[in-house]
């Protein structure tokens, strides 16, 4: 497990490979309980047999999914529509226990969806910011 980094966030403009990213650090978790939430519909991805997949928004109880998993990927956050409460919840919740977090949050160009308080609360919850956008040509 990371020592101290229960929350990963993973951050970044559109095709800019954050959800492979994403999917390689799960990958590599062989021996351990992994669930990638996959609301984006990447189906084409190649996961591990320890990985379960959720692609569903229908019954998504993320406090049961992070109680049953030793890693929970979501990809991406934005798409369950969290507001900066919900995810200091989320950072309180996931504090103190041995789970590792991996949220895979897109920036938006679109006004509403580029709240800077919103993307500073995902700087201020991660242990480990990770962006990995692409240079344009």
């Amino acid at each position: 497990m990371l020592d101290k980094n229960n929350i990963i966030v993973i951050r970044g403009r559109a095709a800019s490979f954050k959800s492979s990213l994403a999917i390689a650090i799960a990958n590599t978790f062989i021996d351990k309980k992994v669930v990638y939430i996959d609301l984006e519909g990447h189906s084409n991805f190649r996961v591990n047999k320890n990985i379960n997949i959720i692609n569903s928004f229908q019954n998504l109880n993320i406090k049961n999914i992070i109680n049953d998993n030793d890693i929970i990927v979501i990809d991406y956050i934005e798409l369950l529509n969290y507001k900066k409460d919900d995810l200091l919840k989320l950072k309180e919740y996931v504090c103190g226990t041995d789970k590792t977090l991996v949220l895979v949050s897109c920036r938006s160009t679109e006004p509403k969806k580029s709240d800077a308080d919103y993307y500073l609360t995902l700087e201020d919850i991660a242990d480990l910011m990770i962006i990995p956008d692409k240079k344009d040509n």
